[in-house]
């Protein structure tokens, strides 16, 4: 299926009203039903119903007789979903496959403005067989004809951001992505649609099409057209207006632009082996600090970066490390990952992270390290399936962040982890503790990978001894000082409002503290707030 896409004032409708009289091609409806269908397939998961209440509201749709329902009765509409994947782009797919069935055409489509709402990204409108023909009208003529009560400047700046940000996201294959400038297209419809026929698979000969004029607007003044000039100069540009096509000073602009780019390829890609040093220089995470980093305001314990202040905002998934990439959370993490004296290299296994690249090279260097990626498969180990085929005791240490809240059975994972470890070694596992007691979160059995199934509490510590292990919370100074103050101090702690501080506090005071971090170190390496930062330390009996 194919999507004619279109800002406001681009004048697409006129181009998919030429592209309907091909023989080849049907456009049916004009996409409004685009956005209510993403709404439906993010908040409802159960299969059978999400399929049954997306017939119902094409068929409900006002647009139906006119669009799809010439080709599709409501019982046909039916039948084209019952199979069909829950993600906007295949059920589109499989929607207007019947349609063009129906209408004995090779590809059938409909409109979408590009000025869509960005839920249609989430639920994969652009999945699947779906191919783009970018409507474009000149700048100039959309600020002519646009409505007096709106700024020129405003719709200038619209369309080129607009429209040059879906051309950067979704232009880069030519087989599913066509430029469509509405001037040339409406003047030589022909040619035109022989020119889309590689992106839409129809016959590319040569068919009489009508002919269609774009509305009349009124002439620019000068100041405006001047404004609208600049507002809108790259879009201008990358869409062929200002310079023409085919004009030497365009081909003088592409020249010089290439020549820039290869300067700053070449300055990007210095940078990044000077980025990239680091891996093959600086002592590990839990190694002391140096003298450097102790005067430091800001200073990571992974790359050794060392600067004024961690970018983002205090939190455990946010300060982010310039330099590697870090979030504060990981740096916790990788803190409390301290060997036995007696242990040379030793053998860590790491369950999905986030870092790689440099970050592996890195943990290559400073011990014998392994990346278990994540297969979004099976059940009841979720998206750690890959564990299954780990030789027993194959680990000295596990790091784990963020698993095990999205696994079905999470018992099942620690039993894992428990056979792949060696005696004797340590899990470093990392989970959002919200509460004292954990309670299971209602999640399909067909939810996407990651998404959170237990909420767990400061019990967790109860489950993970119950599978072979002994734990203790990792912790800064501030946390034991909270923990151990009672009431008051609870309630006085500070986080960001997505747990319930007096359940944790209350909880973990009770709890095994080993803290980790002096006041000092915590706020040099971004972890604050207190009450975000536990890694649960579990030794293998």
């Amino acid at each position: 299926m194919f999507l004619v896409v279109g800002q406001p004032g681009s004048e697409a409708r006129l181009v998919a009203d030429v592209l309907s009289a091909h023989p080849d091609l049907v456009v049916a409806g004009r996409g409004e039903l685009l956005v209510p269908l993403a709404f439906l397939l993010q908040r409802v998961s159960e299969p059978v119903a999400a399929r049954r209440l997306a017939a119902e509201l094409i068929v409900a749709d006002k647009g139906f007789a006119d669009g799809i329902g010439r080709h599709l009765a409501p019982d046909e509409v039916a039948g084209a979903l019952v199979d069909a994947p829950l993600r906007l782009g295949p059920l589109l797919s499989a929607l207007f496959d019947a349609v063009a069935d129906a209408a004995g055409v090779r590809t059938a489509g409909t409109m979408l403005s590009v000025l869509a709402n960005p839920v249609l990204n989430r639920v994969g409108l652009y999945e699947g067989d779906v191919r783009l023909l970018h409507v474009v009208r000149d700048a100039r003529a959309v600020v002519a004809g646009a409505e007096a009560d709106v700024a020129p400047i405003d719709i200038a700046r619209r369309w080129d951001q607009a429209n040059r940000l879906f051309g950067d996201r979704r232009g880069g294959d030519p087989a599913t992505y066509a430029l469509v400038r509405a001037e040339d297209f409406l003047s030589h419809p022909e040619r035109g649609a022989a020119a889309l026929a590689p992106v839409l698979g129809i016959d590319p000969a040569r068919h009489d099409l009508p002919h269609r004029r774009l509305p009349p607007v009124p002439t620019l003044d000068r100041a405006t057209r001047r404004l609208v000039n600049q507002t809108a100069r790259e879009g201008l540009f990358a869409f062929g207006y200002v310079p023409s096509r085919h004009s030497p000073r365009r081909a003088a602009i592409f020249g010089w632009r290439k020549g820039q780019a290869v300067l700053e390829r070449r300055r990007n890609s210095v940078a990044h082996r000077r980025r990239q040093a680091w891996a093959l220089q600086v002592p590990p995470p839990w190694a002391p600090e140096t003298d450097a980093e102790a005067v430091s305001p800001a200073a990571c314990n992974i790359c050794r970066w060392t600067g004024p202040g961690f970018t983002g905002q205090q939190h455990a998934e946010s300060a982010d490390c310039p330099q590697c990439g870090s979030i504060a959370r990981e740096r916790f993490h990788l803190h409390g990952l301290v060997p036995d004296a007696d242990v040379g290299r030793f053998r860590l296994l790491e369950t999905a992270p986030r870092l790689h690249g440099t970050y592996a090279t890195a943990m290559a260097r400073w011990c014998d390290y392994t990346e278990l990626e994540p297969a979004p498969v099976g059940a009841p180990l979720g998206h750690l399936v890959g564990l299954d085929g780990l030789a027993d005791a194959s680990a000295d240490r596990i790091v784990s962040a963020h698993d095990l809240q999205a696994v079905p059975d999470p018992d099942a994972v620690l039993a894992q982890f428990h056979r792949v470890l060696s005696p004797g070694g340590v899990l470093l596992l990392q989970l959002p503790v919200l509460a004292a007691k954990t309670t299971a979160l209602e999640a399909a059995p067909t939810a996407a990978a990651g998404t959170a199934r237990w909420a767990f509490g400061v019990d967790v510590l109860d489950r993970i001894a119950a599978a072979g292990f002994t734990p203790e919370l990792l912790v800064t100074d501030e946390f034991v000082d909270l923990a151990k103050g009672g009431p008051d101090a609870w309630r006085k702690a500070t986080s960001s409002g997505e747990l319930d501080l007096e359940g944790v506090l209350g909880a973990a005071a009770s709890a095994t503290l080993t803290p980790v971090a002096d006041r000092a170190t915590a706020r040099r390496r971004g972890w604050i707030p207190a009450v975000l930062f536990l890694t649960i330390r579990a030794q293998r009996a």
